[in-house]
């Protein structure tokens, strides 16, 4: 094992590394060790050569644990089962976003109103959601949007624009689903409901 190297009074950082000439190449100490071969002819094989038999009836067969479904061929993992979101991307040299909220956002004047009440808002968060019925001071937030709809009469379009928007989201995941979808619905099943009260 080769020395540490001295200390000196300087403090090592990645800014400034230690000198070349003192540090010390890494050593693994804990390396596998090489096989020992130890010729002992008089032992017999410890493995077992042949598998006892069993009396009795067969295991049964193991439960569907493959990702693939039995019944529909399709994937079952996560990713898979979930619904996708329609896509989106970057425009006109990465400056605007265009996705179906920011479609929705930019047409309905929502925008705007994010952009006042981040600037002008007593609280950052209003600026994330502001039609949102939840959390603290909606009825201020309403209030602000109530406000700003004298000006911008294009923000009483944000309720009809979002159902649509959800139902070409809930559209596109329907036609563009790729997984299993038959543990959903046998959950969804009359019957299976129907036995599970009795």
């Amino acid at each position: 094992m080769a020395d540490a190297p001295q200390r000196t009074g300087r403090r090592v950082s990645l800014s400034e590394p230690r000198p070349e000439a003192a540090r010390v190449h890494n050593e693994y100490l804990e390396a596998p060790l090489p096989p020992c071969h130890h010729e002992n002819n008089n032992k017999k094989p410890s493995a077992t050569l042949h598998q006892p038999k069993k009396s009795g009836p067969p295991p049964p067969p193991p439960a569907d644990s493959s990702i693939i479904c039995s019944e529909c061929g399709k994937c079952r993992c996560e990713s898979c089962r979930e619904p996708r979101r329609p896509p989106s991307a970057w425009l006109c040299s990465d400056f605007c976003y265009c996705s179906v909220d920011s479609c929705v956002d930019y047409t309905s004047c929502l925008c705007c109103v994010k952009g006042l009440l981040y600037h002008c808002g007593p609280r950052e968060d209003w600026a994330d959601d502001p039609c949102s019925c939840t959390g603290s001071r909606w009825l201020a937030r309403w209030s602000c949007l109530g406000l700003a709809s004298l000006f911008l009469p294009c923000l009483c379009c944000y309720c009809p624009l979002r159902a649509c928007a959800d139902a070409c989201e809930s559209g596109y995941a329907a036609c563009t689903h790729r997984g299993c979808t038959c543990q959903r619905r046998l959950l969804e099943s009359p019957q299976l409901s129907s036995h599970s009260t009795v």
